[in-house]
């Protein structure tokens, strides 16, 4: 978890965005660091007819958009939207880039970001290249179930069913299909419709 009054203390802005607003779009030169203070933020990129993939999902205390950083194209390859109301810290990137030098913990910090965000990239883009619908959805279950941060309870799918297909590369109604399967296999349970790990 970063550090949010160590990023105030050296310039960081704090800025609000409402459900659904767009925070940066893909192609947008990145200028900052963003941190999430408050919400959750998702980063899609959308296809010729309009379908949504979801990138990422991010929450409290996490960072997104900071690969760009330090890329010689330095444009991101996503968006990213408001998932909720949301309070982000932006710090400008040469300053960002600065402290990074001069303090190992931040360094550290943005490492291990950068590098969660690359193993969940690695682990989905291996399930969709040739497993099965339920096989798909019990990986990312467990993925998340094991890297949630931690306000998050570990065991409740903090997803929609369209979130979970724009993750997986499923239609919502295979997604939809998958989960009652595993629900009957016993691997999770569902509760007013909110699905539950076991």
């Amino acid at each position: 978890m970063f550090n949010i009054q160590y990023l105030l203390e050296h310039g960081a802005q704090q800025r609000h965005y409402l459900k659904g607003q767009i925070i940066f779009y893909e192609g947008y030169e990145v200028k900052y660091f963003f941190v999430i203070v408050e919400g959750k933020v998702k980063m899609i990129n959308t296809n010729v007819d309009n379908k949504e993939f979801i990138q990422g999902i991010f929450y409290e205390g996490q960072s997104f958009g900071e690969p760009s950083l330090f890329t010689v194209e330095q444009t991101s390859p996503s968006t990213a939207i408001a998932d909720s109301d949301v309070e982000i810290l932006r710090l400008e990137k040469n300053a960002f880039l600065k402290l990074l030098k001069n303090n190992f913990d931040l360094h550290l910090e943005t490492t291990k970001a950068i590098a969660e965000k690359v193993q969940f990239k690695i682990i989905i883009s291996k399930e969709i290249s040739g497993h099965k619908p339920e096989h798909r959805l019990e990986t990312l279950f467990q993925y998340l179930k094991r890297n949630s941060v931690k306000h998050i309870n570990k065991t409740a799918i903090d997803l929609t069913r369209q979130e979970l297909a724009n993750l997986t590369g499923l239609r919502v109604e295979t997604v939809i299909r998958a989960v009652k399967r595993l629900e009957g296999e016993g691997k999770l349970k569902i509760v007013n419709r909110k699905i539950y790990l076991e």
